[in-house]
């Protein structure tokens, strides 16, 4: 029984204190709204706006983080016309932060053929965009160097004959320009045409970049 009386004491003494605090603190919310300095529906608004704002934040510092980072693609190029060949690359995009000009740049190994002639080499590709999303109309750069075997083939007296086979290097510097279509989030077909310094002064591109 006496433990009974004391435990009911202790529950009492607790709830007064409970009591006590919870008192406490109304009033003192309530003198701060009095004086103007607190108003808990204000208070509440402001921090859920402030968190959604640094959410905001956040978010968009990822997106341009994203935008401005370099990324890697890949680069496959037929040319049907003129000197038909294929070509590989590897590379990567960049934009600078206070730029909507976008670049590709392009390392690539390619050959083509036509009738004795062929040709392979390797190659940098500069494609540069206006447009952000790397879309629209764009010019490119081309640097590289080619092998050209030519074989020369004769057959005097008829079905007996000779061939030989000559090499050289030629450099392959050309300009060009084009349209890219975005085909998908990051795949692109290019249509383009470039002239300049190189075993044909042009070419018709077909690309396929992702």
């Amino acid at each position: 029984m006496k433990k009974f009386f004391a435990a009911l004491i202790i529950l009492s003494l607790n709830l007064v204190m409970l009591n006590s605090v919870t008192f406490n603190l109304d009033k003192n919310f309530t003198l701060l709204a009095k004086k103007g300095n607190f108003n808990l529906e204000s208070e509440l608004f402001a921090y859920t706006a402030s968190n959604n704002n640094e959410e905001t934040l956040t978010v968009e510092t990822e997106k341009l983080k994203t935008r401005f980072a370099k990324q890697k693609l890949f680069y496959i190029n037929i040319s049907p016309a003129f000197m038909p060949g294929i070509a590989l690359g590897y590379g990567y995009t960049s934009q600078e932060e206070n730029s909507s000009i976008n670049k590709e740049t392009i390392f690539y190994l390619h050959a083509n053929s036509i009738l004795l002639v062929s040709s392979g080499g390797i190659g940098l590709l500069t494609n540069i965009f206006k447009n952000p999303e790397r879309k629209g109309f764009f010019y490119s750069i081309n640097s590289g160097l080619d092998i050209i075997i030519k074989n020369t083939a004769f057959s005097p007296g008829g079905s007996t004959g000779e061939s030989s086979l000559k090499t050289f290097v030629f450099p392959n510097l050309s300009l060009g320009g084009g349209y890219s279509y975005k085909i998908s989030k990051t795949s692109y077909f290019r249509v383009s045409l470039d002239f300049g310094i190189k075993f044909l002064l042009t070419n018709l591109n077909l690309s396929l970049v992702f």
